[in-house]
């Protein structure tokens, strides 16, 4: 955002979001479940407004608390690069970032835009695939 003057602070919740697509097993009795693919996508109330307002053009501060830690990292990184101002977001070692699991259950008649929530398409990390699955 350098050389732009702010026009929108969005000041709330950032958390980093886990989504377990395709999990298989019973999660209320099975001690582990199995998922096709395993992201992390960027979420919360300010960082979803500042991500869709950074993308239609605006200049855009995130006002936001994070732990000093990887999951805040990530966030500020995505941030960043979308020339979203982190100037004022508070980093601390005394937080936790938040990290909100989500467990989708396969879905193999829906189409892949209806399995994905737009916001999460258009602010996901790299997929990262479950150990031992085929690319």
């Amino acid at each position: 955002m350098a050389g732009k003057t702010c026009e929108v602070a969005c000041v709330g919740q950032a958390v980093l979001d886990c989504i377990s697509q395709g999990v298989e097993g019973d999660l209320g009795n099975d001690r582990y479940c199995t998922a096709r693919e395993v992201r992390l996508s960027t979420g919360g109330d300010a960082c979803n407004e500042a991500f869709v307002l950074a993308g239609l053009g605006r200049a855009t501060r995130l006002v936001c608390g994070l732990g000093d830690d990887l999951a805040g990292e990530a966030i500020l990184a995505k941030a960043r690069s979308l020339g979203i101002d982190v100037s004022q977001a508070t980093v601390s070692g005394s937080l936790t970032t938040p990290v909100a699991p989500l467990l989708l259950a396969p879905t193999p008649t829906a189409p892949p835009s209806a399995r994905t929530p737009p916001c999460s398409r258009a602010t996901s990390l790299p997929p990262t695939r479950s150990p031992g699955r085929a690319s």
